[in-house]
């Protein structure tokens, strides 16, 4: 399974990891490093992965895990 959203909010945390918001009101944040940098108005997907994680890739940068916030 794979949706594609619009980022709404973003904000950058300790470790090189980024919170981010969708425009459906969901929030998400990346677990690892990740040279891709989120943009307010900018798309990304989201895909899930094994053992209820998900990947998350912006743009066309290369996919890193993300776990779901609220």
């Amino acid at each position: 399974d794979e949706i594609a959203v619009t980022i709404a909010g973003t904000r950058s945390l300790p470790g090189d990891i980024w919170s981010f918001s969708t425009n459906d009101g969901a929030r998400w944040q990346t677990t690892e490093y990740s040279t891709a940098v989120p943009r307010n108005g900018g798309k990304a997907t989201i895909k899930r992965a094994a053992l209820g994680s998900y990947f998350v890739k912006f743009g066309g940068g290369r996919a890193v895990r993300a776990m779901r916030v609220q």
